[in-house]
């Protein structure tokens, strides 16, 4: 066995926050909001209350004991639920908890769940279970007892069912009757451990003279959730349970609460018997593998492993679960009496209460033994079932079953043991200074745990630690252990060490960790340790994608230090450790879940301590911000850590652009370049489209005006891409280390705004006798303030650069000044840091690339920079526009104007600042429809003789309308009329009737232009649009209309709109009759009116780009071919559910009878599935997917692709169109 496993965990911050190893497959909709269980430290009660008693913070509600009836000795008494808002993230109180130091563990209440069965409407079948465990041979000798009590920790037992109350367990001091729901899966499992026998009606349990205890521990709003199961142990441990069934549990990370609580039933000689998961693979599942818990994996009737079950070392035992997801039998026992009274289910949850009831037996049969010895003697007894499961040998427990073995054999054959690595922790507490950065001369301990999953113990277990680092000196690498005992965990605190060399580079250090045993197969584990620090952490989380190159030849090229943690191997970095590395680039192209509640956790700590990050890759918004998000990880705490972590808000998956230009006075100023995200085909590209949210800026947009990228400064600083980096100048087969300049410049000017150190620049100086010039540099708050900073300067490009020590004060400003006296000219300067560990320059590839300014007469004009705005339907109002204007000298602020003109109006205005080197005026509303406003800016410096500058002309046109920023100027007045995006002809929307479906019977429905349009406007002016329509032809019209504001009628203008289209057409409506020299305005809508009845469906009425021009006439012209989805062929309709786990369903309107082809893809363009349908008949067809392949096995979770084509051949032409959506399946 040889594995490799991130390890990279931190003794203390470990222990406090329960979060043993990270691991990928935690779904997040286990976890309970608004609750955390916590352990607090030892003490006597009045200390741990006092202590709670502090945390008075407004988002906490309440601290309560989690089991307020158990006495002060009990174990479990100094656990506690504290609840507090769902809005805050669980793992984020957690961390805030753990680091009061008050508590032992701070956990998340994860969410249970029951297990997956498939109900089957067969009532009567024959109980081959029973047989085929030898139960019915098992009750010759036992049957069980009634002072035997198995509880049945479930989602409710219908307690009065005729086959189930003789054997109820009641408890006298409760209420004696039960109001809440009753469930079929409780009462189903309750009937296989304990159904009454031999009364002549139903079946027989297995441990038919056993009484049962049902605990229920669902809601009846969710019977399916079980968020009290541990509770539920706690009762029944405490009313005297012999035995406890969970059929329930979760996959994902473990709990010490949860451990807890089993060791507590134990420790009152309570058995648990729970079920192994329905995962259909080897994955953890909890309760099932805790300490102490016998769990059961499922077979069919044949002994073969069920098709759901799960599988693996941590698996106990197999017994009979049957198979009717494939069409084999169940297991029947009892339904409630409401519900038919008998049925099927299949499930290890059945498996579990089988086995529950068959140790009824063995309990009454061994009243004096205790739990392990009654685990080995049902396990060590079983049957032998490889030869019929040779793909699962040793991963289905010791076999099935065996009733009558269990009972008679008095010498059990031992089995392998079964040893895991559980965990890992390493610590520079003793042999170093204890601040968890791992460095020169340090002597880090290493504690590892691991985990014996069999029956039998281990024998002669050695461990031992190596690696071929040159940096690492092993001081104890080998500890031994004679006897490692069964179902346990071996906890070796601080057995290994080494010490760190005297010279080590910054780098994560790889060991090994292997082990051997005499009765058992051996295994090997890497564990990573990361030596020393650097000035930007470099976190690879592509998902395997390889696209790391282009980030680390790029820091290289430039000289940049870092360290890379790979993501996909290592889980989420600490946030400690995190804390040591000023800045955090973190890139993530369409590996999903994008930035889990794990990274979350991590950078929410990261950026509260003022950490600098770089955040990149195209679908990260529509992972977290979007309902139908990847993986279903959308939820409020998301989409808070979206909006307020990374400072965006989310708007749509899809900008389609491939032109991004850097803002004015941003960090993405005076960059412009095209991306394109290498390694995918063309309709694979998805960059975001992102706006900023509160407090951010937009640093770059899309040549369709869509926001790229959003930079936040304040307590931290974020810059959030839209695409990825990697997309930058880039084509498909790109390759990474091709020298790109455009990305080149990026990474220049990104750390200008991020990084270890922020600089103003010096601006130039006229005075040339004597001057003082102070040089100023700010650290980031997580630079040791101990680290030597220093000014480079520069008076003579054939001299070298002189080097002066800054002044850091506690604030982290450093700071020093430099007299030169009579000089002038230019002066070069760079700054660098200087860290044991690291060496960075500012700017980066400092001396290559520097400061400068200049002394002396100043003849440089200011620069300006502009980006200017989209044309608009209307201008009703002033219209806000920005320059950046900056100047090696200073900027007369009094200086910056815009100067404006239409055909009728010149003017300037003043300017004011709005931000750093930001100005900004509004023009007024005067221009009209037809109009183009022409403007141009002025700025002078603040020299003895001011240079001025003078920008370029810009322009903006009114009267033009795209539909792609927004219904500003439009107003509907029904639900229809709204933004669409199956069909456009200018990217990414238009307006229709009915967006996402076909129209409705009896619509009337208009889209109006707002406000009025002068009619002095209106001299040969015509309104163009473009269309695209659907209509029952004679029946259903779409009109445009008008009519001025003397409350006239509407009246008709242009041709009526009825039938269908093939391609866009553009329509022109003269408007000159209009015309008059008065203040009156024009109204304008579009309208759409449907009958009654309608042939079929149909998609309606699409308009876009919308625009009044200077001519007359009036014509239906241009034809043009769709530029995106719908067609005279057919209309895909999204799918739904969407995403999906078991089926999802698509539709199609087929216009007309064609060949049909259906594909779908992978994320690497490979198929998967295809269907082809001949000659199918016009109309609107429903399919569905069950997430299967060509050859019936089930995908695996990701992103798939639906490509429809539909050709039509007829005999003087071919039609053909295809298609392509996303979808996403979850597994």
């Amino acid at each position: 066995m040889k594995k490799k496993i991130l390890l990279f965990m931190l003794c203390l911050f470990l222990l406090q926050t329960g979060l043993f190893a990270d691991n990928p497959n935690i779904d997040e909709t286990q976890i309970l909001p608004g609750v955390v269980v916590a352990k607090a430290k030892a003490g006597s009660l009045s200390l741990q209350k006092a202590q709670l008693a502090k945390l008075n913070w407004d988002n906490i509600k309440k601290v309560e004991a989690a089991f307020p009836e158990l006495s002060y000795h009990s174990p479990l008494s100094s656990i506690f639920r504290i609840h507090f808002s769902e809005n805050i993230p669980p793992l984020e109180l957690a961390r805030q908890l753990s680091a009061t130091g008050f508590f032992v563990y701070v956990e998340p209440v994860y969410m249970n769940k029951i297990m997956g069965i498939v109900p089957n409407d067969t009532l009567f079948a024959r109980q081959f279970y029973l047989r085929q465990t030898h139960t019915c041979l098992a009750w010759t000798i036992s049957s069980g007892s009634p002072d035997v009590v198995i509880a049945i920790v479930d989602n409710g037992t219908d307690y009065d069912h005729p086959d189930l109350v003789a054997h109820l367990w009641t408890n006298l001091a409760e209420a004696s009757s039960e109001t809440s729901r009753i469930a079929a899966h409780g009462t189903h499992t309750a009937g296989l451990a304990a159904a009454v026998t031999n009364n002549v009606t139903g079946i027989a349990g297995a441990g038919f003279s056993c009484n049962f205890m049902p605990v229920k521990v669902s809601s009846d709003d969710d019977p399916l959730q079980i968020p009290f199961g541990y509770e539920g142990i706690v009762y029944a441990a405490d009313n005297g349970a012999d035995i406890i069934n969970c059929s329930w549990g979760h996959a994902g990370n473990f709990s010490q609460f949860e451990q807890d609580v089993i060791n507590y039933a134990v420790s009152k000689g309570c058995l648990i018997i729970a079920a192994g998961g329905n995962n259909r693979s080897d994955k953890l599942f909890y309760p099932a593998a805790y300490v102490h818990v016998l769990s059961v994996a499922a077979l069919d009737e044949n002994d073969h492993k069920a098709s759901y079950s799960s599988y693996g070392d941590f698996i106990d035992i197999a017994a009979p679960g049957g198979d009717e997801p494939i069409g084999k039998p169940g297991l029947l026992s009892l339904y409630p009496v409401a519900n038919g009274s008998y049925g099927e289910m299949s499930g290890t949850s059945m498996a579990s209460p089988l086995i529950a009831g068959i140790m009824g037996l063995l309990r009454a049969q061994y009243p004096n033994w205790d739990v392990l010895h009654l685990y080995r003697q049902l396990a060590l007894s079983a049957d032998q079932i490889d030869d019929k499961n040779p793909d699962y040998i040793g991963k289905l427990g010791t076999g099935k079953a065996n009733a009558y073995r269990a009972l008679t054999e008095a010498n059990v054959p031992e089995a392998e043991a079964e040893i895991h690595f559980f965990s890992a922790e390493v610590s520079d507490s003793i042999g170093g200074n204890g601040d968890f950065l791992f460095e020169r001369n340090e002597t880090v301990h290493i504690s590892a745990a691991y985990q014996n999953f069999s029956l039998s113990a281990g024998i002669g277990y050695t461990l031992r630690l190596s690696s071929s680092d040159p940096d690492l000196e092993f001081l104890t690498d080998e500890i031994y252990v004679e006897n490692f005992p069964p179902d346990s965990i071996l906890n070796l605190k601080n057995a290994l060490s080494f010490r760190i060399s005297k010279d080590a580079a910054t780098h994560l250090a790889s060991l090994a960790l292997t082990f051997e045993l005499e009765n058992g197969a051996g295994g090997a584990d890497t564990i990573f340790v990361p030596v020393g620090k650097s000035a930007v952490l470099l976190v690879d989380d592509d998902g395997g994608k390889n696209i790391d190159e282009f980030y680390t030849f790029g820091l290289e090229k430039l000289k940049i230090p870092f360290l890379r943690w790979d993501r996909e191997s290592l889980g989420s970095p600490p946030p400690i450790f995190m804390r040591y590395f000023p800045m955090i680039i973190w890139f993530c192209e369409w590996a999903f879940p994008s930035v889990d509640a794990n990274d979350r956790a991590a950078l929410t700590e990261y950026l509260d301590h003022g950490g600098d990050l770089f955040i990149s890759g195209q679908d990260i918004g529509w992972d977290l911000a979007e309902p139908n998000g990847e993986h279903g990880q959308f939820s409020e705490e998301t989409l808070e850590f979206y909006e307020n972590y990374l400072h965006a808000i989310y708007k749509n998956d899809n900008s389609l652009a491939d032109q991004v230009v850097g803002m004015p006075a941003t960090l993405g100023q005076d960059l412009k370049y095209k991306i394109y995200q290498p390694g995918l085909p063309f309709h694979f590209q998805f960059p975001d489209w992102i706006e900023p949210a509160d407090g951010a800026v937009s640093c770059f947009r899309y040549e369709n005006q869509k926001g790229a990228g959003v930079y936040f400064q304040g307590q931290h600083r974020v810059l959030n891409l839209g695409f990825g980096f990697e997309a930058i100048d880039s084509k498909r087969d790109e390759n990474p280390q091709r020298i790109s300049r455009p990305r080149q410049e990026f990474m220049r000017q990104l750390f200008q705004y991020l990084g270890p150190l922020r600089h103003q620049p010096v601006a130039d100086i006229e005075d040339t006798d004597s001057v003082t010039v102070v040089f100023e540099t700010d650290l980031s708050p997580l630079v040791d303030r101990t680290d030597s900073l220093y000014l480079f300067y520069q008076l003579d490009p054939l001299e070298q650069f002189s080097r002066v020590k800054m002044n850091v004060d506690d604030s982290g400003k450093g700071a020093v000044k430099v007299h030169f006296e009579n000089l002038s000219g230019k002066i070069e300067y760079y700054f660098q840091l200087r860290d044991p560990y690291f060496t960075f320059s500012l700017p980066v590839n400092a001396p290559g690339a520097t400061y400068s300014f200049h002394i002396g007469t100043d003849t440089e004009k200011p620069k300006l920079a502009h980006l200017p705005p989209a044309d608009i339907i209307a201008q009703n109002k002033p219209r806000k526009i920005t320059v950046a204007v900056t100047d090696n000298l200073a900027v007369d602020p009094n200086s910056v104007k815009v100067h404006f003109s239409t055909e009728l109006v010149a003017d300037s205005l003043t300017m004011i600042p709005v931000g750093e080197n930001l100005f900004a005026a509004e023009i007024p509303p005067t221009g009209v429809i037809g109009d183009s406003v022409v403007y141009f800016f002025t700025a002078s410096d603040a020299a003895k003789n001011a240079n001025r500058a003078c920008s370029e002309n810009f322009s903006y046109f009114i009267g033009r309308e795209n539909f792609e920023l927004g219904l500003d100027y439009w107003q509907t007045d029904s639900l229809c009329w709204r933004l669409d995006d199956r069909e456009y002809r200018s990217p990414m929307f238009s307006m229709s009737t009915f967006p996402g479906g076909e129209y409705q019977e009896n619509t009337d429905a208009s889209l109006l232009l707002v406000p009025g349009i002068p009619v002095r406007a209106l001299k040969d002016i015509s309104l163009i649009f473009w269309t695209k329509y659907e209509m029952e032809e004679g029946h259903d019209f779409g009109t445009v209309e008008a009519k001025s504001n003397q409350n006239e009628s509407w009246q008709q203008i242009g041709e009526r709109i009825s039938g269908a289209t093939d391609s866009w057409q553009k329509v022109k409506i003269p408007l000159t009759t209009f015309f008059s020299e008065t203040d009156d305005s024009v109204f304008v809508r579009f309208h759409f009116q449907s009958d009654s009845s309608q042939e079929k469906p149909m998609a309606g009425w699409f308009i876009d780009d919308v625009e009044f021009q200077k001519d007359a006439g009036t014509e239906i012209c241009t034809k043009e071919r769709s530029a995106h989805l719908i067609s005279d062929l057919f209309e895909l309709f999204p799918n739904f559910p969407n995403p999906f786990n078991a089926t999802t369903r698509f539709k199609f309107l087929l216009r007309e009878a064609a060949d049909v082809r259906l594909l779908i893809l992978n994320i690497n363009g490979q198929r998967v599935w295809e269907l082809r349908l001949s000659k199918l008949q016009a109309g609107l067809h429903d399919l569905y997917w069950d997430g299967t392949n060509a050859f019936g096995g089930r995908c695996t979770t990701g992103i798939y692709f639906l490509r429809m084509t539909a050709e039509k051949k007829g005999r003087s032409e071919k039609k053909q169109l295809t298609k392509t959506m996303k979808m996403i399946l979850l597994q």
